[in-house]
């Protein structure tokens, strides 16, 4: 299993909502698909602060999704970023990635929410 290293996209407007999954489905335009077997995992992955390290290509092995693509590039999305902190300190039933994983996914996250000009909750463990 693994955390993964957050890119340094450009950030989106601060108050843009979030739709999980409606950015999904444009992620994976973005990286070649939908179609599993076109996808550029790579850059599939690079939207994401989790993966399953035993099954790299598939859809449901990375969670976490913390960007959005937003004229025609992935932008990191504040509020994506809110909803990755709160379910690593538990809330909607917390996340189904290994205790291990839980700081680093949350410093990364943290990371980036700081970049808002925000200073991240605390991290709940």
């Amino acid at each position: 299993m693994g955390a993964l290293k957050a890119k340094d996209y450009p950030l989106a407007d601060k108050g843009r909502a979030w739709d999980g999954d409606a950015a999904e489905a444009r992620i994976r335009k973005w990286a070649g698909g939908p179609d599993k077997d076109k996808i550029d995992w790579s850059k599939y992955g690079s939207c994401y602060l989790w993966y399953d390290e035993n099954d790299k290509k598939n859809f449901g092995s990375y969670k976490l999704l913390y960007v959005d693509i937003i004229d025609g590039g992935p932008h990191i999305v504040f509020k994506a970023l809110t909803a990755i902190i709160s379910a690593i300190n538990g809330a909607r039933g917390g996340t189904k990635i290994p205790a291990e994983d839980k700081k680093k996914v949350y410093n990364e996250a943290a990371r980036l929410y700081k970049k808002f000009d925000e200073e991240p909750p605390e991290y709940k463990g």
